[in-house]
Formats: C-alpha cells, structure tokens, sequence
C-alpha cells in the first residue's frame, strides 16, 4: 500500500500544472503537465485530508499501483520444484510431473493412472508412488522379468531351471517330477504290468488296468468265466489276461452267439471263440 500527499488534490481530480514556484517541481516529477491523480485500473484509492492513498491489488505495487510486482523474486511461491514465470499483475508455475494446484502444492496421486504392470499393487505417497511387485517381477512400475533361475535356482534333485516371462520350469531328472522336481515320479519306470496305465495320485500312483487284468500293479489275471461269458452252452475256458468259448453244435462266434447256417460247411460243433 503506498500513498502521497498533495496538497488540495483528491481522487480521480484532474489538475493542470501550474509553474509557480510551489508545486510544479511536485508534480514534474511524478506526473506531466496534464494529469490524472488516481490509482491503477482495478485498484482502490483511498481519499484523505490532503491526498489520497493507493491500495493495490495482489501482483501490483508502487504509489499508483502501476508497476507489475515479479511474484517469482518476492514471494517465490512455486513449492516442490516448481518453475515459476512471472506475468503482468500475476505469475504461473510449471509443475514437476509428481505435483500439481497453482502453486504445485497438491500431490498427484500417480495410482490413477495404474503405473504397475503385471498385477503389481500401488500405493501413493507425498509426491511420488511405489510398487509392490508378484514375485517374478521386479523394477520400479515391475516392468523387469526375475530371473529366478539365477536368483534362486528353485529346481531340485538336479532339474534343469529354464527361465521364462514371467515363470520358470524345471526339466526333472529320471525319477522326480513336479513344478520344482520335489515329488518322486512313481511311474517311472512304470509298476504297471499287462499295458496298464500308471497315473500319480497325491503322493503315490495307481494303475488303470486293462482288459482282463486287475490288482495293485494289474498283475492278478481276471476269471471271465465265473460272469458266464459264453452263451448257447458253450464251454468257457480263463486264459492269462482273457478266455475262449467253445460252442456248441449250431453255434459260432466269440460268445456262442450266432447261428450257423444249415447249408454251412464243417463241423460248428468244433468252433472256438477267444477274447483277445
């Protein structure tokens, strides 16, 4: 706030300047010979017995509130790195990518715009965010691939580490198996005789036997014959693994179940049906 005193003079009056020897070096100085007292645009001037004072507006200064006040010089008012610039009756801040508000006050929260790849979780803080990667990512928005053949060789029993974007595998020795070669491979070599299949079951195996064959490690051959198999009178006979029907005169085929033709040659009495 800045004010002057002439004598007789009030706001907004217009005076010409008179050289009589009282107050025309006065006015020469502040004003010319044909002038307003007043304050700038916008400002507010207040009257007094005498004179006037001027109240400027934030971002003016001087006794009529003409001279642009530099912000950036007197008040720095650009907070956490901010550039300020300076304009006629104001100033502007350029903000660091972490801040924002007129005067880079307000932290950004980066969350928004989900800087975390591969299901990384953010967490905002003053001026900046963090990342809490998975396990197999790493780097600051866990962008980087972990190598965790290297970092921490997870294959045992001698498995080979393969790594991969993201993941890993393991190539298990004979004998192991599992994401990490941990759990015994039970099915090999296989325990399961007479073409059956071996498959694990939580830390053991079981076998799907074929045709024929059943128990643990399908070794225990299957009796057909005790179900009957064989139709028409046909005589029943178990064999490792299956059976053979021997059919009675008139019938053929491997259960004795059709008829053979009168007009057939050869003796039907003789034919014999085997399951294989």
């Amino acid at each position: 706030m800045y004010g002057v005193m002439y004598p007789n003079v009030q706001c907004g009056e217009v005076h010409e300047a008179k050289n009589d020897g009282r107050f025309f070096h006065i006015i020469e100085t502040f004003f010319s010979f044909s002038s307003l007292y007043t304050c700038g645009t916008n400002q507010v001037c207040k009257n007094s017995a005498g004179s006037y004072t001027c109240i400027c507006d934030v971002g003016w200064q001087g006794v009529s509130c003409l001279d642009d006040e530099d912000e950036c010089v007197t008040s720095s008012p650009c907070q956490h790195g901010g550039i300020c610039l300076n304009s006629i009756g104001s100033y502007m801040c350029n903000c660091q990518n972490e801040w924002t508000g007129q005067d880079c006050q307000d932290d950004v929260n980066e969350c928004l715009n989900t800087p975390c790849d591969h299901a990384g979780s953010c967490t905002n803080t003053n001026g900046s965010y963090m990342c809490a990667c998975v396990q197999e990512w790493s780097g600051t928005n866990c962008q980087m691939d972990v190598d965790e053949c290297k970092l921490t060789n997870p294959c045992l029993n001698g498995g080979q580490c393969n790594n991969k974007v993201g993941s890993y595998d393991c190539d298990c020795t004979v004998g192991w198996r599992g994401s990490n070669c941990s759990l015994i491979d039970y099915c090999i070599p296989t325990p399961c005789n007479n073409s059956g299949t071996c498959q694990h079951v939580n830390k053991t195996y079981m076998c799907t036997c074929a045709t024929g064959w059943s128990g643990t490690n399908c070794n225990q051959d299957v009796d057909e014959c005790v179900s009957g198999p064989c139709l028409n009178n046909g005589n029943c006979t178990n064999l490792a693994g299956s059976f053979l029907c021997q059919c009675g005169s008139n019938w053929t085929g491997q259960v004795c179940d059709s008829q053979v033709s009168a007009y057939s040659s050869g003796n039907p009495g003789k034919t014999i049906a085997s399951n294989t």
